[in-house]
C-alpha cells in the first residue's frame, strides 16, 4: 500500500476517535464535534434602576443560551430567576426586578440540540441605577368663599414641584365626600404656588359640607386637609313693606306656608281677580294660575334670599308681558313693572333699592346676572306691588298671590 494511503487511513481514524486529528486546529469557524465554543458577552444596555439589557454574541453551532445573573462576581448569590436559566435562541435578555444603584454580574453559555454545552463566557458587571425620584406636589385647601344656601366656592393652592399636576376638589357631607369636581384651572404646572377653586352647586340649605383639595401627578396623589362649610338656610321674611316708614325690617322665617292674605283692592267695589303663582328652588319650571311654565333657567337661593327670572316673576304677579307694562332697559340695566292700575316698580343691576311709585325700598340684596337672564329677590317686588309671599320650606317653594 501506497504511503499516502497509509497515511489517510490513520487520519480517518483518528478524526472517528477523537473527532479531529491531533496536532492540527480546527478550521475558522469550524465547531468541535463534542464541545461548543462559548459565546462572548457584551456591555449591558439600558440600565435603569431596576433593569438592564443583558447582550451577547452568537456561538456557532449554538440552538440557545442560559444566563446567570449574581450580586458577586464569584457567582455564589444568584438573583432569584437567574440561575443557568434558558432564554433561547436571542442574543439580548432583559433582567428586571432588581434593587437601584447596585452591582450585578452576568455571564452565559451556549448549548445545541446534541445537548452539547459551551464553557461560560466573560463576566460583564454593571450598576444600576440611583431610584426615580418621587416629586408630588404640595396641595393646600383654603376656605371657601360665596357661601349661599345652594352653592360655594371652594379654594385651594398647588405648588406642582415643576410636574403637571391635575387639580380637583372632593366634597360630600362627610369626610367620605362622595363627590369630586375638577378645579379651575384643571392643571397646574411651574414651581410656585398656584390658586385653584371650583363652585359646588346644588347644594342644600342649611347642611354642612366637607371639601379637600386634590392634586395629581406621574408620582402619586396628595390631599389637602380636610375643611367644612355650612349652607346657610333660606329665609322669607313674613312682615311686608310698610310705605309710611320706607323700610323693610325682615324678623322672622316661615316654614311652613300659613294662610293667605290678599291685598287691599284698589276700587272695593270692582270684582277681584287672583294671580297665584309658585317657584321652586333648583327648578326650572313655575306655575302660572296653576299652569305649569319652563322657564328656560332655575330659581336659586342666594344670601337668604329666593332668586326668580324678572319676566316670570312679573307674569306671576299677573304683569302683562308687553313693551308698555314690562321693560328692561339695557343702557341702564334697569328692569320696571307697571300693573294694570298703573302702578310702577323698577329696579337695575348694581342697585339694592327698588323704586315704587317714587319712593326707595332697601332691599339688602341686589338683582343678579345669570346665564343670560336678570333674576331678582322675589319678596320685594311682591310686596311693592300689594301681593303676599310665603315659603313652604318642606318643598322650598315660595307662592305669590296678588289680586286686581
Amino acid at each position: 500500500m501506497k504511503t499516502s494511503n497509509k497515511l489517510m487511513l490513520i487520519f480517518m481514524a483518528l478524526f472517528l476517535l477523537f473527532g479531529s486529528v491531533p496536532g492540527i486546529p480546527l478550521g475558522a469557524g469550524q465547531a468541535s464535534a463534542t464541545t461548543l465554543q462559548a459565546p462572548v458577552a457584551s456591555a449591558a444596555t439600558n440600565i435603569q434602576s431596576t433593569s438592564f439589557t443583558a447582550n451577547w454574541q452568537t456561538s456557532v453551532g449554538a440552538t440557545g443560551y442560559r444566563l446567570d445573573v449574581a450580586e458577586d462576581a464569584a457567582f455564589t448569590c444568584f438573583v432569584v430567576g437567574y440561575t443557568n436559566t434558558d432564554v433561547g435562541n436571542v442574543t439580548q435578555w432583559n433582567v428586571t426586578g432588581l434593587a437601584p444603584l447596585t452591582p450585578y454580574y452576568y455571564r452565559l453559555s451556549a448549548y445545541n440540540g446534541s445537548q452539547m454545552n459551551s464553557p461560560n463566557t466573560n463576566v460583564i458587571t454593571i450598576i444600576t441605577l440611583p431610584p426615580t425620584p418621587v416629586v408630588l406636589p404640595v396641595v393646600a385647601t383654603l376656605s371657601a368663599t360665596g357661601i349661599s344656601s345652594t352653592a360655594a366656592t371652594v379654594n385651594g393652592s398647588i405648588d406642582a414641584r415643576g410636574i403637571d399636576t391635575s387639580v380637583s376638589f372632593d366634597y360630600g357631607p362627610t369626610d367620605a365626600y362622595g363627590s369630586n369636581v375638577a378645579a379651575v384651572p384643571a392643571t397646574v404646572t411651574g414651581n410656585v404656588e398656584s390658586a385653584v377653586s371650583a363652585i359646588l352647586a346644588g347644594l342644600a340649605p342649611n347642611t354642612t359640607y366637607h371639601y379637600r383639595a386634590v392634586g395629581t401627578n406621574l408620582s402619586g396623589t396628595v390631599y389637602g386637609e380636610d375643611k367644612t362649610i355650612t349652607t346657610p338656610a333660606i329665609a322669607v321674611p313674613t312682615d311686608e313693606y310698610s310705605p309710611s316708614s320706607n323700610t323693610y325690617s325682615p324678623t322672622a322665617t316661615v316654614t311652613t306656608a300659613p294662610a293667605t292674605t290678599e291685598a287691599e283692592p284698589v276700587n272695593p267695589g270692582a270684582a277681584k281677580t287672583e294671580h297665584v303663582s309658585t317657584f321652586t328652588l333648583d327648578s326650572d319650571r313655575c306655575t302660572l294660575d296653576g299652569v305649569s311654565t319652563s322657564m328656560g333657567t332655575a330659581v336659586f337661593g342666594q344670601d337668604g334670599r329666593v332668586f326668580v327670572p324678572q319676566r316670570f316673576l312679573g307674569l306671576g304677579l299677573g304683569i302683562a308681558n308687553d313693551d308698555t307694562h314690562m321693560t328692561w332697559d339695557d343702557k341702564t340695566k334697569t328692569a320696571t313693572f307697571v300693573t294694570a292700575e298703573g302702578k310702577q316698580a323698577s329696579c337695575s343691576l348694581g342697585s339694592k333699592v327698588l323704586t315704587f311709585d317714587g319712593q326707595e325700598i332697601q332691599m339688602g340684596v341686589e338683582p343678579l346676572a345669570r346665564d343670560g337672564f336678570i333674576f331678582l329677590p322675589a319678596r320685594f317686588l311682591t310686596d311693592a306691588l300689594g301681593g303676599t309671599a310665603t315659603w313652604d320650606d318642606s318643598t322650598k317653594t315660595v307662592t305669590i298671590r296678588i289680586s286686581y
